[in-house]
């Protein structure tokens, strides 16, 4: 995921207003509530702020090119979930319980970090709801009009954000089902007609292409999960960056190539483009090439496209500086396409997998599948997987 600087530092704005309001919020509740209601109400809301925060000095940092911290943006949801759970619960003791003065919160040990978005987009859900419904309550005991719509412009922007989070995790959940139900193409074969080579392509294009005329490809890769269609915008370099087969928008973009590829993949090198993602879709699954076994036992990938199926041998699997690769090499020179070619069987990385025994020349045609490296250097580094093209089979 991309972030400008502009995009980073607008993220602080909300973080701020948000103290602001945390700050003035408490000084109300102060004289009403208990100590040990005002203590989670307060914990609570220092949590919402720190998520923020945190959350926003990642992007910061990101866009800044210091540094990929990903777990400052991997506490976002159980900081901030926590906090509102926190601060509803204290809401909540108040409506229903009237503490004695002599009253002591105890105050239990937060939980581990636990990675299920579902789970916390819950407990900020029901935390949030009780936390404003609290307020809301609060605010018109006290006849604080002012506060009253505040606080329901805040439900409104909180439902809409919240809806947001479940539809974004249901549209990511949704593409792995379909992923993991669409069929695997069978292997291609050899005609048994010697007047005509042709075989039959597993892959209905014609369909394809009414759903979405963008899509010209499909790969698959035995042994991985990857089985999608490929697509090229045709103006757009970064469309399918966040929007998905359909073309419709979605944080897990598409397998895409740029308009420096023709789609014929007839180019000395061709780029193929996808996320590595937590839900394991996309092009995630191409680190298990990092495995030496792995990558000794699984040397076939396939590009279907209307008309052939092309039969690639994976010869190489490494980290790559980030650099735009087609943007970077003249690949109409023979000269230049041969000295990138041995750089890909003797790449400069200290993950890396190598065919032994495999050569190129200017005149093979190479794919390169590309990832971000899934760690906190996929910044400056990406993850490539190499295949040569070893036939090309016609179809009907």
């Amino acid at each position: 995921m991309e972030f400008s600087v502009p995009m980073a530092l607008a993220d602080f704005v909300p973080v701020v207003l948000f103290l602001i309001g945390a700050i003035l919020l408490q000084r109300e509740l102060y004289p009403r509530l208990g100590k040990g209601q005002f203590a989670l109400f307060a914990a609570g809301t220092i949590n919402v702020f720190c998520a923020g925060a945190l959350k926003a000095v990642y992007k910061l940092l990101y866009a800044l090119g210091v540094c990929d911290f990903t777990k400052l943006n991997e506490v976002f949801f159980p900081v901030q979930s926590i906090g509102f759970l926190l601060a509803g619960l204290a809401m909540a003791a108040f409506l229903f319980y009237k503490p004695k003065k002599t009253t002591i919160c105890g105050v239990a040990a937060a939980p581990a970090v636990y990675s299920g978005t579902v789970l916390f987009v819950s407990l900020m859900v029901v935390g949030l709801g009780l936390l404003d419904a609290g307020l809301i309550a609060l605010a018109v005991r006290a006849k604080k009009r002012g506060i009253v719509v505040l606080l329901v412009v805040l439900v409104c922007a909180a439902i809409a954000g919240g809806a947001y989070l479940v539809w974004q995790n249901a549209q990511i959940a949704k593409s792995a089902e379909e992923a993991a139900t669409t069929p695997e193409p069978e292997a291609p074969t050899t005609s048994q007609d010697a007047a005509d080579p042709r075989v039959e392509n597993p892959i209905d294009f014609a369909s394809l292409r009414l759903e979405n005329p963008d899509i010209y490809a499909w790969i698959y890769i035995p042994g991985t999960d990857v089985n999608y269609p490929v697509v090229q915008h045709p103006t757009d370099d970064t469309f399918y960056l966040k929007h998905n087969k359909d073309g419709e928008w979605s944080e897990e973009g598409a397998i895409y190539t740029q308009l420096a590829n023709k789609t014929d993949f007839s180019d000395p090198v061709t780029v193929i483009y996808g996320h590595n993602l937590v839900q394991g879709t996309m092009f995630t699954t191409l680190h298990r090439f990092e495995n030496k076994d792995f990558f000794d036992s699984h040397e076939d990938m396939y590009l279907y496209t209307d008309g052939h199926i092309l039969t690639y041998r994976v010869i190489a699997a490494y980290q790559y500086d980030n650099r735009h690769i087609l943007n970077s090499f003249n690949f109409s020179d023979p000269t230049i396409v041969q000295q990138y070619f041995d750089s890909v069987l003797s790449p400069d990385s200290l993950v890396e997998n190598v065919r032994e025994g495999t050569t190129l020349t200017s005149s093979d045609k190479i794919v390169q599948l590309s990832t971000c490296t899934g760690d906190s250097n996929h910044i400056v580094r990406r993850y490539l997987v190499t295949g040569v093209l070893v036939s090309d089979q016609p179809t009907y």
